[in-house]
């Protein structure tokens, strides 16, 4: 093959070339549906808790999809399916925070809309430490 001369190659100048780049995107999106979802999303949260406190959520899902959060978050581009959500008890110094299931599930589609889901906590039960100091026995304390 004989090389093109440089002297008779067509030159496009850049607003020719942006103008043909315009026609051939705009003539081959025409008359294209919008293409559906292949993938969906959940968002997670979780409610009760201190506002220090974060959970240790446990998501599971189709295909060995995995992931632990301990905020409020949104899980993208997974697969649809069915999720399951274990939400394990949260100990602090104070107690321990329940959920009001053990393990939630939600349904994730193909679709640009998140799934929701919510796991509420309640303090199940506190503990109070009372330190009395600079009294000398015999003291007695007693409550009413």
């Amino acid at each position: 093959m004989k090389p093109m001369d440089p002297r008779t190659q067509q030159r496009w100048s850049v607003r020719q070339r942006a103008l043909l780049l315009g026609l051939l995107a705009g003539q081959l999106s025409c008359g294209k549906e919008p293409t559906t979802p292949v993938v969906g999303s959940l968002e997670i949260s979780a409610s009760g808790l201190g506002a220090t406190v974060r959970p240790n959520l446990i998501v599971t899902g189709p295909g060995g999809t995995f992931a632990v959060t301990s905020q409020d978050t949104v899980l993208r581009n997974i697969e649809p399916g069915t999720y399951a959500i274990a939400s394990p008890t949260v100990w602090v110094a104070t107690g321990r925070y329940v959920a009001d299931a053990e393990m939630r599930t939600a349904k994730v589609t193909a679709s640009p809309s998140p799934a929701e889901i919510t796991v509420s906590y309640v303090l199940w039960d506190s503990r109070l430490t009372l330190t009395v100091s600079g009294f000398r026995p015999p003291h007695l304390l007693t409550s009413r």
